[in-house]
C-alpha cells in the first residue's frame, strides 16, 4: 500500500452538492506519490513520456465514454493533470470518482504564454 506523505486534508468538494449536475468543472488529477510519469519539462515546455502521450489520448476520449460530457482546455504537467470538463445534461451517468481509456489518436496543442513561463495547453478535438 502506498503511504500518503501529506496530512489528511479536507475535501474540496461542496457538502451536499450533486457534482453530476450539468456545469462546468475544474479537475486536477495528481500522479500516485506525485511521482514525474507524464513526462519533463525542457526549455519551458512540456516533452511527454509514453504514459503522457496516453494521458493525452485518455482525455480526449472522455466524450467517447460519457457522450454527456463535453471538453475544454487542460494540461498535463510532469505529476498531474488539470482540465476543464462540461456536464452538458443533469445527472448524466458521467460518474465522479473514475474515467480512463487508452487509444491512439493526433492531438491539436497550443501554446499559451503564462505569467510562470510557457506551459502546452491542449484543445480537445
Amino acid at each position: 500500500m502506498l503511504e500518503n506523505p501529506r496530512p489528511n486534508r479536507k475535501s474540496p468538494r461542496l457538502p451536499g452538492y450533486d457534482y453530476a449536475q450539468a456545469g462546468t468543472y475544474f479537475v486536477t488529477i495528481c500522479t500516485a506519490q506525485r511521482l514525474h510519469l507524464f513526462g519533463k519539462i525542457f526549455s519551458d515546455e512540456m516533452v511527454y513520456s509514453p504514459l503522457g502521450k496516453i494521458a493525452v489520448q485518455c482525455w480526449h476520449d472522455i466524450p467517447d465514454h460519457f457522450p454527456s460530457v463535453a471538453l475544454d482546455l487542460f494540461v498535463i504537467m510532469p505529476n498531474h493533470v488539470h482540465g476543464l470538463v462540461t456536464i452538458t445534461e443533469d445527472h448524466a451517468d458521467v460518474g465522479t470518482r473514475y474515467i480512463s481509456s487508452a487509444q491512439n489518436t493526433t492531438n491539436d496543442i497550443e501554446s499559451k504564454q503564462r505569467a510562470n513561463g510557457v506551459k502546452k495547453l491542449i484543445k480537445p478535438q
